[in-house]
């Protein structure tokens, strides 16, 4: 009906973020020669909020050092969630950095993510990390979601190039293992 279009269109309005909406606004209408250090602010506060990689490209752009882009790479890392960092540094090629990150977040729900950006470029170190976190599955215990788990990532591990035989022996020693 008219009146629950109505209603649909007043609850999305009420919750959308405006602060958002502003923070756009404002990076698009600030004058960089004159506000500059507004429009880094406005800019950064898009970026680690709201983990979009565009707005790291905006932001990337306003730098005007190499020293100054190194020190962004690494606040993306510490403050944007796995996604957005795994995008970023796939983006900028930054293969050894995204290595490293993964390698802190085993744990991570986009993990499968990373090794799949990475296995092209460190299928060995890919694959080691793998082997790592089944191996800590098998030992952490028991139980269907558990096992679900570890199959997912045998799966991932199957599909690192040049592995096949690795992959083969590291199955037999699951099997006879546990």
């Amino acid at each position: 009906t008219a009146l629950g279009r109505v209603r649909d269109e007043f609850s999305h309005f009420e919750y959308r973020d405006t602060r958002e909406d502003l923070l756009r606004f404002l990076v698009k209408t600030c004058d960089p020669q004159r506000e500059s250090r507004k429009l880094l602010n406005h800019a950064e506060t898009l970026l680690f909020e709201y983990n979009d990689p565009k707005d790291y490209v905006f932001l990337r752009d306003l730098m005007t050092t190499q020293a100054q882009r190194d020190q962004l790479i690494k606040q993306v890392q510490s403050k944007c969630n796995p996604e957005t960092v795994t995008d970023i540094l796939s983006a900028e090629e930054r293969w050894d950095d995204l290595l490293a990150y993964a390698r802190r977040h085993t744990r991570e729900h986009s993990f499968p993510r990373m090794i799949r950006r990475l296995r092209d470029h460190f299928p060995e170190a890919c694959f080691d990390l793998y082997r790592k976190v089944v191996t800590n599955l098998l030992e952490s215990g028991t139980g269907q979601s558990l096992y679900n788990s570890i199959a997912s990532h045998a799966r991932q591990m199957r599909d690192i190039p040049g592995q096949e035989e690795a992959f083969g022996q590291f199955m037999a020693e699951v099997i006879d293992t546990y």
